[in-house]
């Protein structure tokens, strides 16, 4: 167990945790099942469930995919499935526990807009899913005390109705409760007592019974975003009078016959759109909008107000006197917490390390997110028990930082270690294989007829992998010195399923080396084969050495199994080394394959997915005019 002691006392799951303790955590931006949460609920087994509704596309835009991401009490993520549904935003309930510790889950079906329902079992895994027709959207569920189930249900022309479902996935009955004009729905589902439900539309309130049957209507001159229900059953909506945004938002407050409490003016707004309510610990309102938490009292009064460093997304009162947090930085780094009400927390993601150039890789950069922490230090290790410290008490806000790592043994793995100054127990630590790396990629020259031009297995030309500078220079061919052109490369594009797609190499290198594999996949780019061989044809008047050694090396290693040409002077169809020419006649002659079937390089030119494309390059040059 390790904690740290602030003005108040917070404590960090990195090992073990007491049943009380709180934490905070943020996850890497690459693990999208927690980037945009739609709902948070707790077990009292003592975990959660995170219903995600928004994935970002590296080309743009977003799609709403619904996930379900399991978290133990200590903020380990347990498991995170993907659902074939989509959901709406952050102000709907698409999924209800089960006693049995599986959930329901609501949404709309990816392959046609048609509502599912799905159950899934502990382990998320779908024991049933219920497909209704009619209808457009799944909205919403809420589990009824016989057993059954309760979804909200949309149409094209925003028509709301319930289906009543029985716990083994049938369909018992659906009603329409209310047709409204034109325009998307938000609906919440809650149960209000053991024989009744509220249901909310963005305009109106209904308890209804589990037959379907409406026992009073509350009609809203509020756009209402968002509703909850206190422990009193009295339901809070939350929302806006006008079509401006920005005009008298507020709250409502009604009780649970739908007659109005009280109503409120001047409550707060985030144009992001990520607005929603909670409950403080002591049973107040909160109210989330963006970075800014307010707390309002029981009679709809502003109490305090937050401002955090990042966006917080959703809130929900839980056990042991907890409030549990979900959102996200400012970078888009995904963040869940359990605190008690304080919002202070402290925490490093440590996520990417990498060379500050690929091509001639001297330093490693490390790259980091933290919050609430002013210093770091950064030390390393090679067997991840003994530690050599980089740097002491380096700003946390100054990422990323870049260090000289030692060549003298350039060994298998680096393991890095950032933690808070003066508190160690605040610290994350991440594995790097810098052998494996650092084979991964290979430059060559050729030096005939004057020219002297560098070439990359990553799709690279022309650049120069001992000064990261210009890499083709003329004239001179060996001696040449003048430099002519600073990069180059192949740049491509094409559609897939009607989406563009582009990569390539221009002062980015988009492709990995290797080739696509029968099964359609990238081989491992890590092999000495995918180096860029060169052959030389008169590479035997070099004297002994390591350039000659490598000549010898590339020929009788000539990598015809990956599409190396050759002159097959036997014509035997077989690759006989010493006795065919390596290439193609030309006094000195490159060959690498790569591909373009990588994700993340792909990405990083022009943050498009990648086409499966592999490349075969052959450069060649004569010493002669002819």
């Amino acid at each position: 167990m390790k904690k740290i002691i602030l003005i108040l006392l917070i404590t960090f799951s990195i090992c073990a945790a007491q049943p009380n303790d709180n934490f905070a955590k943020f996850f890497d931006s690459t693990f999208p099942a927690l980037k945009n949460l739609v709902q948070i609920v707790e077990h009292t087994n003592g975990y959660y469930l995170v219903t995600n509704g928004l994935f970002n596309l590296p080309t743009g835009g977003s799609i709403n995919r619904e996930s379900i991401t399991k978290i133990d009490w200590y903020g380990k993520v347990l498991w995170s499935t993907n659902l074939n549904l989509f959901t709406k935003d952050a102000n709907i309930s698409p999924a209800v526990l089960l006693p049995n510790d599986g959930l329901l889950v609501s949404g709309t079906s990816d392959d046609s807009p048609q509502p599912y329902y799905s159950k899934l079992n502990s382990d998320g895994e779908i024991e049933w899913t219920l497909e209704l027709d009619r209808y457009k959207d799944g909205v919403g569920v809420a589990i009824l005390n016989d057993g059954n189930f309760m979804g909200i249900l949309q149409d094209a022309n925003t028509e709301l109705a319930l289906a009543k479902i029985s716990g083994d996935g049938e369909l018992l009955w659906t009603k329409p409760i209310y047709s409204g004009n034109s325009g998307k729905e938000s609906a919440q589902i809650y149960r209000l007592s053991d024989s009744t439900l509220v249901v909310r539309s963005s305009a109106r309130v209904w308890e209804i019974n589990h037959e379907g049957q409406v026992k009073w209507t509350y009609n809203s001159p509020w756009k209402i975003i968002s509703m909850i229900v206190d422990n009193n059953n009295h339901i809070v909506l939350y929302g806006y009078t006008d079509a401006k945004i920005n005009d008298a938002p507020g709250a409502v407050k009604l009780n649970d016959k739908g007659e109005i409490i009280w109503e409120r003016v001047g409550w707060n707004y985030s144009e992001s759109g990520n607005n929603s309510l909670g409950l403080t610990i002591e049973d107040n309102y909160l109210l989330i909008c963006e970075n800014v938490i307010e707390e309002y009292d029981q009679d709809g009064y502003q109490i305090s107000e937050y401002v955090l460093p990042i966006g917080i997304k959703l809130s929900l009162k839980g056990s042991n006197n907890k409030i549990i947090l979900g959102g996200s930085s400012q970078i888009q780094f995904p963040f869940f917490a359990r605190t008690d009400g304080t919002y202070f927390f402290e925490d490093i993601l440590f996520y990417r390390i990498e060379f500050t150039y690929p091509i001639n890789p001297k330093s490693l950069l490390f790259r980091w997110f933290s919050y609430n922490i002013n210093y770091i230090d950064i030390d390393y290790s090679t067997n991840n028990l003994d530690w050599e410290n980089i740097v002491e008490a380096y700003p946390a806000k100054d990422s990323p930082y870049e260090w000289e790592f030692p060549r003298d043994n350039v060994v298998d793995t680096l393991y890095i270690r950032l933690s808070k100054s003066g508190d160690p127990n605040i610290y994350k630590t991440l594995r790097f294989p810098l052998k494996t790396a650092l084979g991964y990629y290979h430059y060559e020259y050729i030096a005939a007829n004057e020219v002297f031009m560098w070439v990359g297995n990553i799709g690279d030309g022309s650049h120069d992998p001992r000064t990261d500078g210009s890499g083709f220079y003329w004239p001179g061919g060996e001696e040449a010195e003048i430099a002519a052109i600073y990069q180059d490369g192949l740049v491509y594009g094409g559609k897939l399923n009607g989406e563009i797609r582009v990569n390539g190499n221009t002062h980015r290198a988009g492709l990995v080396p290797g080739i696509i594999l029968e099964n359609g996949e990238p081989d491992d780019p890590y092999q000495k084969k995918y180096n860029v061989f060169k052959f030389k044809k008169n590479w035997h008047t070099v004297p002994p050495g390591e350039e000659r050694e490598k000549y010898i090396y590339n020929i009788e290693n000539w990598p015809v199994e990956i599409g190396a040409p050759f002159i097959d002077k036997n014509e035997n169809g077989e690759y006989d080394e010493y006795f065919d020419i390596p290439g193609n006649g030309a006094d000195e002659f490159l060959y690498y394959v790569a591909n373009g079937a990588d994700s993340s390089s792909s990405a990083f030119t022009y943050g498009s997915l990648p086409l499966k494309l592999e490349f075969q390059t052959s450069v060649y040059a004569y010493n002669n005019i002819s």
